[in-house]
């Protein structure tokens, strides 16, 4: 068994999703496609483009909206809250 970070687990879990579903998008808080949540996942913005990876600004109820119109619509999310 290979040990990864828990971070990078997170990461080739989204990246696995968002490839076998286009219905898969992130957003959220420091999810900004030019550095990547916690500068970590900007190739996945490069791969899967901006209209499924994009930063938002910092509102939790905004979020939650987006998350939930998503889902009413069929569409998978995974948002990005930095507590």
């Amino acid at each position: 068994m290979r040990k990864i970070s828990y971070l990078q687990a997170i990461k080739e879990a989204i990246y696995q999703s968002m490839k076998r579903d286009k219905r898969v998008f992130v957003y959220g808080e420091g999810s900004d496609p030019a550095l990547g949540s916690f500068h970590k996942s900007s190739e996945m913005a490069k791969e899967f483009g901006t209209d499924r990876y994009f930063d938002t600004p910092l509102s939790e109820t905004g979020l939650q909206g987006i998350g939930i119109g998503a889902a009413i619509n069929g569409a998978a999310y995974n948002g990005v809250v930095q507590i």
